[in-house]
């Protein structure tokens, strides 16, 4: 798909075409941030409120469920990989953070429209562009849908997506790019920790010997 070429142009350190790519995903996904927003306002019902509030708490469920299999309920490489997608969380949030400072979009519940922008300005931390659950999301799931060819842990990522458009804290452009940039740093960071275990790992053994193995795949 395009979303996994986006992550190995990124891992392969490609990481202009990967923008470049980004970007227009990003453009493309914008022509439906006002309908899908005007659908929202129609949808604020105690049903479609409450369908809301659970996709919103995806991440946090995500996070729970990271934190376990780090603690060591799964295995050892259940417990590396899910510290790949803490690391990953952390990266994802300090770019998309700088993001929105830069950006300063505003929310769609101030009804100000999509292309209301203001650099730098009050509030930017907690604004609108992109959206930093969409990147946790993304940025938890990759590792473990990449180390364990689970590709439907991205939709249970996505779902995050319905919760944040239906309770109008994110218009679509918001909510795909926090995605790719989670997507795109999990990928990363996944793609250099299996880099470091084909390299070789030193040890000092008995009577000061130094050992050298290599872990082929």
């Amino acid at each position: 798909g395009t979303s996994l070429n986006l992550g190995g142009q990124v891992a392969r350190g490609e990481t202009g075409n990967a923008l470049w790519l980004g970007g227009g995903i990003v453009l493309a996904s914008s022509l439906l941030d006002r309908p899908l927003d005007n659908w929202a306002k129609n949808h604020q019902s105690a049903r479609w409120n409450k369908l809301g509030k659970v996709a919103n708490n995806v991440p946090l469920l995500l996070a729970a469920g990271t934190g376990m299999l780090w603690w060591g309920m799964g295995g050892d490489l259940a417990s590396e990989t899910a510290w790949t997608a803490i690391k990953s969380t952390a990266l994802t949030l300090g770019a998309e953070t700088l993001l929105k400072i830069g950006v300063n979009r505003a929310r769609p519940y101030a009804d100000l429209g999509p292309t209301h922008f203001d650099p730098l300005g009050k509030g930017s931390a907690n604004s609108s562009f992109p959206s930093s659950r969409m990147g946790v999301a993304y940025a938890l799931v990759t590792p473990f849908a990449q180390q364990y060819d689970a590709p439907w842990l991205y939709a249970v990522a996505g779902a995050t997506a319905f919760g944040r458009i239906q309770q109008r804290q994110h218009f679509v452009s918001d909510v795909v790019a926090g995605s790719l940039i989670g997507y795109s740093v999990g990928t990363l960071l996944l793609d250099q920790e299996h880099k470091n275990r084909r390299g070789p790992r030193i040890a000092i053994g008995p009577n000061r010997s130094i050992t050298a193995t290599w872990k082929l795949d």
